[in-house]
């Protein structure tokens, strides 16, 4: 009888050996760190920081809004007050002078207010009329542009309106106007136009500003009685002449007379 043998398959034994160990184990080279590293580091580090704070905010917030309201203090009893009174009546006094400037405040400030607008619309005033004859304005002025003045210069405050204040808003206004661009130009301008000096010739409207009018020939002098000629009084000499009675002739006489002829002279006497 024939017997049949299994051959056995041999198993490898696993080699330990430090050299097969490093053979098999792969290389793993260590993590450089560098600036790039640090820097980022540095940057997660204040972004940490900023979002704790953040939270923190948050978290105070939440309690804050869901804190109960904080009731009033109450008021102080009769008997609180005198014992205050009594062991400090400076400070009481002291407490009892502030509420009582702060009461007139209070009162006082509309009427301030009032005051200081008023007093700005009256210097306001004064600078329009001066406008109206400056010959540099005076012939560009009118009620468009007073208008616009006006509601430029409302939004100074009063403390801060003064001659440059409206001549800045002034010129700015007359420049709008020369480009058409001011508020209600496009309307029909109704100024006045100037009227020239009586004392130019009819075809003359404008006059340079560089040149002086013609100045008006002085008036001949008045002629007496006597044909001589008279000046016109003064206002202190034709009332001196009327305390005394006299004519203006008689005055001026009187005036002329030389010294020496003074106390025989008869003129301004009255006979009866």
């Amino acid at each position: 009888m024939a017997t049949s043998v299994t051959p056995v398959l041999e198993t490898p034994i696993p080699d330990n050996s430090q050299e097969s160990l490093s053979q098999q184990t792969p290389q793993i080279e260590p993590q450089q760190v560098g600036p790039s590293n640090q820097l980022d580091e540095a940057a997660l580090g204040v972004i940490r920081e900023q979002n704790a704070r953040i939270q923190a905010l948050q978290d105070q917030l939440i309690a804050a809004k869901s804190a109960p309201p904080v009731a009033p203090a109450p008021a102080p009893t009769e008997e609180e007050l005198n014992k205050n009174f009594y062991e400090n009546p400076a400070r009481f006094f002291a407490q009892r002078e502030d509420k009582i400037k702060q009461m007139l405040e209070q009162t006082v400030a509309p009427l301030q207010e009032q005051y200081q607008s008023f007093k700005r619309d009256s210097v306001v005033d004064g600078f329009i009329a001066q406008a109206k004859i400056d010959p540099r304005i005076s012939g560009s002025w009118n009620p468009q542009l007073e208008a616009y003045v006006r509601a430029e210069i409302s939004k100074v405050p009063p403390s801060q309106v003064n001659e440059n204040a409206f001549i800045q808003v002034a010129v700015m206004g007359l420049g709008l106007q020369s480009i058409k661009q001011l508020p209600g130009s496009n309307l029909p301008n109704t100024s006045v136009p100037p009227v020239p000096p009586a004392n130019l010739p009819s075809n003359s409207s404008v006059i340079p500003p560089h040149m002086r009018p013609t100045p008006t020939p002085p008036a001949p002098p008045n002629t007496g009685v006597n044909g001589k000629q008279y000046r016109d009084l003064t206002e202190d000499e034709a009332r001196l002449a009327r305390e005394l009675r006299m004519s203006k002739e008689e005055y001026l006489d009187m005036l002329g007379l030389d010294k020496t002829q003074v106390a025989s002279s008869t003129v301004g006497r009255r006979t009866s």
